[in-house]
């Protein structure tokens, strides 16, 4: 299927068109390649390349037999290899599936121990990251059970590091997981969980903070498992999946849109402002796609059983500030704590650290016994403004630079510890998504 999001419409009435059939399988590795225009599926023991311009099944190249593919998902690295955990076989290896107009072939690096024996994991790019990250699955080999770990697979350095990441989603297999707004973000939604109940909820995973956004839970007819995703603008889009303990739900039948801005499920979609029917070169799952390049974030079974692919029928509109590359995200804390006088104080479990994200300043790296707070501004004057105001009310000044985003000791805001209530007004201001973005890490 094809869907139209150069264009708005309602989700009791999206606009698909039946595309030629794909490949028939269940929940194969896949991904959309560099130029937008060719779709990759590894099945059958087969590499083959679907055309969406074409629509149509343009090569097939054998690949190595000792290749799993049932369950496994699959990425686009840099120098354009399918990478694919788990997919040498069942027991943790790490295939990298080397496509080129000559052939084939499948390398191996050395498996990830905690990622070892799980399939039907859900797995992205972040084309800002420069990483692939892996989350969830289910493991048949005892022990036995699900997954709720985040893992980052760097294509840099080609090695693997868990993200640790504060407020986990719970357990699942077969989740759908996409990037947005050029890779600063992630978004999970549902899957299935223990008793084969699939799910309706959504997280939104920022990899700068390091920390898991609980959005608002669908209902419950919107709850499914191995549905197709994709991310266009500041609306998540899924349809298709399993509805109910394996009972697959057509796409036409279960379309549903979430407003990544304002954090809400929504009944309509609306494209971005800027839009050209021009293709363009992107990044996987990034906030405007040209033709069919949200099909490289279709990783759900049924996507690929369909053959369902989302072609975007515009270029990536240049909304973004230009000095942080970030959209303006509306602000969850962590739980407050309420003990003694210190009830404005939001507690992390662990304190992100630069080596391990590559996006934190090495100011950072200063965050073991220091209250930290992470700032991102959508300009410097808007900055300027904010530290102006707080420093006047200060027994003593900031120090540091606050340019673009960094974590900064906010008792330089005002005197943390001798004036709590500046420090509450800096986070009331934190709370406007059109100012700043903010998020509050106390290292217990």
């Amino acid at each position: 299927f094809l869907i139209d999001l150069s264009k708005p419409w309602d989700v009791s009435s999206p606009l698909y068109t039946k595309m030629q059939d794909g490949i028939a399988g269940f929940q194969h590795p896949n991904a959309l390649t560099s130029n937008n225009n060719d779709w990759l599926i590894l099945a059958n023991q087969t590499l083959f390349t679907y055309n969406i311009g074409n629509q149509a099944i343009m090569k097939e190249v054998l690949v190595p037999e000792s290749i799993s593919l049932e369950g496994f998902g699959g990425v686009i690295d840099p120098a354009g290899n399918l990478v694919v955990p788990n997919g040498f076989n069942s027991s943790g290896i790490l295939s990298s599936l080397k496509y080129s107009p000559e052939g084939a072939r499948a390398t191996s690096t050395p498996s990830y121990p905690p990622l070892a024996g799980y399939r039907f994991y859900a797995i992205a790019k972040s084309i800002t990251a420069n990483a692939a990250f892996v989350f969830g699955g289910y493991r048949e080999e005892q022990p036995s059970g699900w997954s709720a770990a985040l893992s980052q697979y760097s294509f840099r350095n080609s090695t693997w590091s868990p993200t640790n990441a504060f407020r986990m989603p719970t357990e699942r297999d077969s989740p759908c997981l996409v990037s947005a707004y050029n890779g600063t973000k992630l978004v999970l939604f549902g899957g299935i969980q223990r008793g084969l109940e699939p799910m309706n909820d959504i997280y939104i995973y920022e990899i700068v903070t390091n920390m898991w956004i609980h959005g608002e839970p669908g209902t419950s007819t919107r709850a499914r498992a191995s549905a197709a995703c994709g991310v266009s603008g500041d609306y998540f889009i899924t349809f298709g999946g399993y509805a109910h303990k394996r009972t697959r739900v057509p796409p036409q039948e279960l379309t549903s849109v979430y407003n990544l801005k304002t954090n809400k499920w929504v009944t309509r979609y609306e494209p971005p402002m800027v839009i050209t029917p021009t293709p363009g070169t992107s990044g996987e799952g990034t906030s405007g796609l040209s033709a069919g390049a949200i099909a490289g974030a279709v990783v759900g079974g049924v996507a690929v059983i369909a053959g369902v692919v989302i072609c975007v029928l515009y270029r990536k509109r240049q909304i973004m500030n230009a000095s942080l590359g970030l959209q303006p995200w509306p602000v969850k804390y962590p739980p407050q704590t309420k003990t003694g006088d210190s009830s404005h104080v939001y507690h992390a479990k662990t304190a992100p650290r630069a080596e391990n994200h590559p996006l934190m300043t090495q100011q950072s790296n200063k965050m073991e016994d220091r209250h930290m707070f992470h700032l991102q501004y959508r300009n410097q004057s808007q900055l300027n403004e904010t530290v102006d105001k707080d420093r006047s009310k200060a027994d003593h000044s900031h120090t540091g630079s606050l340019r673009g985003p960094q974590y900064v000791d906010p008792s330089s805001f005002g005197g943390y510890h001798r004036h709590p209530s500046t420090f509450d007004e800096l986070v009331s201001k934190a709370r406007d998504p059109q100012a700043i973005t903010a998020s509050v890490y106390i290292p217990q």
